[in-house]
């Protein structure tokens, strides 16, 4: 920009520019969501996939799976019913110390 310096005389128009930046950034969302879609849903999926990279789906490795292995939802691995009144903790995490060597205690 000449204002600073530069050699372009940039004038910004915002009935031009802010339509276009809407419908790209509409175009974009929408074939990032396409492709999370077709991936699974899967929540943590890689931003480099999710943007057209070359990095592999995280849903491909789960079909890479073999027919024999039997899937087990992630929830019923990972908890465990406690014993105040059915609150569920991820396995484990009671034995975990956070603050000076006291143990995780589940909220009621």
């Amino acid at each position: 920009m000449k204002v600073s310096g530069g050699e372009v005389d940039f004038k910004y128009d915002h009935s031009v520019y802010w339509p276009a930046l809407e419908k790209i950034s509409t175009e974009r969302r929408q074939q990032r969501k396409e492709r999370w879609e077709k991936a699974g849903k899967i929540i943590g999926e890689s931003e480099i996939y999710l943007w057209g990279g070359d990095e592999p789906s995280l849903g491909s490795a789960t079909a890479e799976k073999t027919a024999g292995e039997a899937a087990v939802p992630a929830a019923a691995e990972t908890t465990t019913t406690a014993s105040n009144g059915g609150t569920e903790l991820v396995e484990g995490v009671e034995k975990l110390d956070i603050k000076e060597g006291e143990p995780v205690k589940a909220a009621a």
